[in-house]
């Protein structure tokens, strides 16, 4: 698989997900989305919610690239367990995304 990074053009975007999760306050963590253009503008916010300790992630992420956003062409995550070993599917989002 080949990934061609054109960052350099103005249409380019990238998503990129953080998580807020505090043990023991809730089953649930808050991911939220941020899609930011090659002139850092911000083009737009996508918040979510996913299950500490379960499988729900990787399918929130795949979600998020189905809103109609043009141009993504860059994930970045803080890692690729989050919520208590809720494990992205990094292959999974590749092929799902692409």
């Amino acid at each position: 698989m080949s990934l061609n990074l054109a960052l350099h053009e103005k249409c380019s975007r990238i998503l990129g997900i953080v998580e807020s999760f505090v043990k023991g306050v809730s089953e649930k963590s808050i991911l939220v989305g941020v899609v930011i253009k090659a002139d850092m503008g911000i083009d737009n916010l996508i918040v979510a919610r996913v299950t500490a300790g379960k499988m729900d992630t990787t399918e929130k992420i795949i979600m998020c690239n189905e809103l109609d956003i043009d141009n993504i062409n860059l994930l970045k995550l803080k890692g690729y367990d989050i919520s208590l070993y809720n494990v992205i599917e990094l292959n999974r989002v590749a092929e799902e995304t692409s």
